[in-house]
């Protein structure tokens, strides 16, 4: 007992006990997230000095190096956290035992799937390897930094965390207007491409969902009263600095999760219906003003909405005109892609074709993935996973349907997961979603 006593009492003892109490106020979500958010943002192959890319190797192998080192650093600090409240831990896992075991499950169907389509014999190695370890990790860090951003369930760090938020979505204001100015500052993020705006992240269709969810989540914040008005007031500026990212942006999904968003809030928290629509038709009105004065934007949309084309060609327009073209020309080769999807599964409904290897397998070249969450977990690990998935999903949805702040943002990810699967390539995406889920859940229903 004394020996233990002496050992306690060491210098080094001391300092670790010192640097645990200093560092414990930054160990909040909104620091950790902050944290995280702007090494997965960096770009660890940036451009070279002519001004081109690495052939081939920033679009073949994503930002995944770096993308190891931020989950080894998320791990460790769930791991840290679970092991100081492992009598708590028990508890809860008591409590949520039938969702434990559906992720048990998951979780085993989810290796033997790895496990039974890994490419032994090395025909697309190390493609095929890279792929699966990449995207395994992806979809278990969505889990690692959920329970880690509820562990550290405090709003330290929340204005710090609004400003950055705040920058990610005035920069590509700065893009759209001035490129060349921006470029130094954007050179070591994902945020590259010429031809779209997509601020610190890679492509529009990254950025313009990411954009659409913080608008919805921080704009309902915004008209919470259960937190000071200069928090609020930011809030707004966050979210209205999100809703009109997404505009820049020009991806269509950013634009229907934004939508779908946005209606779904209103319609839980507008009492008056005639008021609802007052106000849908307003925004409508507004949407068509902005889009048909741009010209990439009404080509955009216009593919899918030929009308909005039309008017923007200031050319008749018919009733024709305002039938959607869901032609796989129009949106983007994604019927093809989920048609291939498709029969690839069918070739094996319950082990799949292991995850990742979608791309390889596809015709559509190696860098495509399937475009749709739930076609993809289907097709890459087959019905053993895929039945667990949906039914943990559900009892989640369940659960949080009479949060008025959670399940708008919640509807408006589920939408946009059916066009995107942005889960299996972008660690800012997973920590958006994570961290909003975390706060979301806070709020009192």
């Amino acid at each position: 007992m004394v020996i233990r006593e002496e050992k306690r009492g060491t210098p080094f003892n001391d300092l670790i006990h010192f640097l645990g109490r200093k560092i414990e106020p930054f160990l909040t979500k909104d620091y950790i997230f902050i944290v995280l958010f702007c090494f997965s943002v960096c770009d660890v192959l940036p451009w070279s000095i002519g001004g081109g890319r690495v052939a081939g190797s920033q679009i073949v192998f994503g930002n995944r190096l770096i993308g190891a080192g931020i989950w080894l650093v998320a791990l460790g600090l769930l791991w840290c956290m679970l092991w100081d409240r492992r009598d708590d831990v028990r508890e809860v896992i008591e409590r949520h035992r039938l969702d434990f075991t559906l992720g048990g499950w998951l979780f085993a169907g989810v290796l033997i799937c790895c496990t039974v389509n890994f490419d032994w014999q090395g025909a697309n190695w190390p493609h095929s390897a890279v792929l699966m370890t990449s995207a395994l990790a992806c979809y278990s860090f969505l889990v690692i930094t959920t329970f880690l951003f509820l562990l550290r369930g405090n709003n330290g760090g929340y204005v710090v965390l609004l400003i950055l938020l705040l920058a990610v979505n005035l920069i590509p204001w700065w893009q759209k207007f001035d490129y060349d100015s921006i470029r130094p500052l954007i050179r070591y993020t994902l945020g590259w491409h010429l031809s779209q705006v997509s601020s610190v992240l890679r492509i529009a269709s990254i950025y313009g969902p990411f954009a659409a969810i913080c608008a919805v989540f921080l704009g309902g914040r915004a008209f919470c009263e259960s937190r000071e008005k200069p928090i609020r007031l930011l809030e707004g500026v966050v979210a209205l600095s999100a809703f009109f990212g997404v505009f820049l942006s020009g991806s269509i999904t950013g634009l229907l999760g934004l939508f779908v968003g946005i209606f779904a809030f209103s319609w839980r928290k507008i009492k008056k219906k005639s008021v609802f629509i007052i106000a849908g038709i307003i925004v409508v009105v507004i949407f068509h003003f902005f889009v048909i004065q741009d010209g990439q934007k009404a080509s955009t949309i216009g593919a899918i909405f030929p009308y909005i084309q039309k008017m923007h060609d200031h050319d008749h327009v018919g009733i024709k005109d305002f039938i959607p073209n869901v032609s796989s020309k129009a949106l983007s080769e994604r019927p093809r892609i989920w048609q291939k999807a498709l029969n690839l599964w069918l070739q094996s409904p319950w082990l799949g074709i292991g995850l990742g290897q979608y791309n390889l397998q596809s015709e559509f070249g190696w860098v495509t993935n399937v475009h749709n969450v739930y076609l993809n977990i289907l097709t890459e690990c087959g019905l053993l996973v895929f039945i667990p998935f949906c039914l943990l999903l559900g009892r989640f949805i369940y659960r949080m349907r009479f949060n008025d702040l959670l399940m708008p943002v919640l509807i408006s990810i589920l939408v946009i997961s059916f066009f995107e699967n942005l889960f299996d390539k972008s660690f800012p995406w997973i920590l958006m979603c994570s961290w909003i889920v975390a706060t979301g859940i806070e709020e009192p229903p």
